[in-house]
């Protein structure tokens, strides 16, 4: 049997939405976590993707355990991101 490998996506906008649903489609991944600064974004995603642990901030979804982070966020939001952890 193939691994299923756990997803967390960050940025819920346009392109985080066609990530999450297309790593969703594929029965390799697993849609473990989803991550947008705006509240708002969270909630009506979350529907879509019954089981995923939801946040606003990145970091409280390492506990997820993920095998694939992905960030779908403007640049400033990723520096921020890396510069709040250090």
């Amino acid at each position: 049997m193939s691994k299923v490998y756990k997803v967390v996506v960050i940025g819920l906008g346009k392109r985080g939405m066609h990530h999450a649903t297309h790593f969703q489609a594929n029965t390799r991944f697993e849609v473990a976590g989803i991550c947008d600064i705006d509240r708002t974004r969270v909630e009506a995603a979350s529907a879509r993707f019954p089981g995923a642990k939801t946040a606003t901030e990145a970091h409280t979804l390492a506990a997820v355990r993920p095998d694939v982070f992905c960030f779908c966020t403007l640049p400033n939001v990723r520096t921020e991101l890396v510069q709040d952890r250090h």
